[in-house]
């Protein structure tokens, strides 16, 4: 009897142990339950506090792209369940800073608080972005082709390919007869590029884009390059060059040679074999008002890259005749670019028109794809982080 009274005793001590160690598992699940739920509440308040932070550097930088004046920041603004407070520190503040605006924004919800700092700089233009462009009209036929090189990383063959190889139209893009570009065709316009006869597109054909600006370079730019022109001193060889009328001409079976600095010119003419060149290493940046024309087999900057020999044209006409070797970057949004038989062009052109004839091709420089030039008036971030 006393040993079945001994046995239920312990089934019962037991049972007690079991239900007890079931408790504490209970309350400690309940426990950590409770911290989980916690820990969920203040992450998700850490979460939008910091987006809600997010907001007023937002809110700023499209304040500041319609007012590149306003520094008064934002005090304890509401949104949703918090408020945000925005900083501007600009060169009022730090001379240093130059063109750089520092934006701090405090983030609070819920007693949960985030900071972000972000730095913003003017955004520039790339005008040399496509290999070319033309504001109205761009028209290649008869075997004309666009590829694509980088001077940056090697010489024209080694670095051959066809990306970024792109041509580009605010208006229409016309291929016909086995023209090709490598890269992409664009135009601003719906359906603005027609294709015909075994034209190729190598890259995406895109239209409606939004109208490329090209008249971006400020006519003091010019006023100012007329006044600092080295053209009186920093030619060499066989040329003629007019100190009153700006006119440079390059006669036949003559070399002139350009060293580092900035020319104004009205016309430039290289006769038939004549040869402009550059200094090796030397930049030369030209501001020109008038006609650039190349008569057959003349050649221009042959050795050197794109990058070194950069014009600037207010004028009408860039003329390449046969046989051609032009080595440049243009910018000319007035300008009428006709591109003759069997010439080559190294770089990049931006122009009014554009009419690429038989057995021409333009090889596009990429390496002018960082060149920047002017602002379109907004900022962009370049630096970001939470403090």
């Amino acid at each position: 009897m006393k040993s079945v009274i001994n046995n239920r005793g312990g089934a019962l001590m037991i049972t007690l142990a079991i239900m007890a160690m079931l408790s504490v598992i209970a309350i400690m699940a309940l426990d950590r339950s409770t911290t989980d739920v916690d820990l969920s509440y203040n992450q998700l308040h850490a979460d939008q506090a910091f987006y809600t932070a997010e907001a007023g550097i937002e809110r700023a930088i499209a304040v500041l792209n319609e007012d590149r004046t306003w520094d008064s920041g934002f005090a304890n603004q509401p949104l949703g369940r918090g408020f945000y407070s925005v900083t501007v520190t600009d060169l009022d503040d730090i001379p240093a800073l130059m063109d750089t605006v520092i934006l701090h924004a405090t983030g609070s919800v819920d007693g949960s608080n985030a900071r972000i700092e972000a730095w913003l700089v003017p955004e520039k233009y790339h005008p040399f972005e496509y290999a070319l462009f033309g504001d109205t009209i761009v028209t290649m036929s008869n075997s004309s082709c666009t590829d694509s090189y980088n001077s940056d990383s090697g010489s024209y063959g080694s670095t051959l390919g066809h990306e970024l190889a792109d041509v580009g139209s605010n208006d229409s893009l016309i291929l016909d007869n086995i023209a090709s570009i490598g890269g992409d065709a664009v135009s601003a316009i719906e359906g603005g590029v027609v294709i015909d006869n075994m034209a190729v597109v190598r890259g995406d054909t895109i239209t409606g884009i939004e109208p490329v600006p090209v008249d971006i370079v400020d006519s003091s730019e010019f006023d100012w390059a007329r006044e600092n022109s080295i053209a009186d001193t920093g030619i060499t060889g066989g040329f003629t060059y007019d100190p009153e009328t700006f006119v440079f001409n390059v006669g036949a079976k003559e070399t002139a040679v350009l060293t580092s600095g900035v020319y104004y010119f009205s016309d430039i003419l290289v006769e038939q074999n004549g040869v402009i060149e550059v200094q090796p290493g030397a930049n030369v940046i030209i501001y020109m008002t008038g006609d650039f024309v190349l008569r057959n087999t003349s050649a221009v900057n042959t050795d050197g890259t794109p990058s070194q020999f950069i014009i600037f044209s207010t004028g009408d006409l860039l003329s390449l005749g046969q046989n051609t070797v032009l080595t440049a970057a243009f910018y000319g949004p007035n300008a009428e670019f006709i591109i003759d038989n069997y010439t080559d062009f190294y770089g990049s052109v931006v122009a009014e028109t554009i009419d690429f004839r038989n057995n021409t091709c333009f090889h596009y420089d990429r390496a002018l794809s960082a060149i920047e030039k002017g602002e379109t008036g907004r900022y962009v971030v370049v630096a970001w982080r939470e403090l």
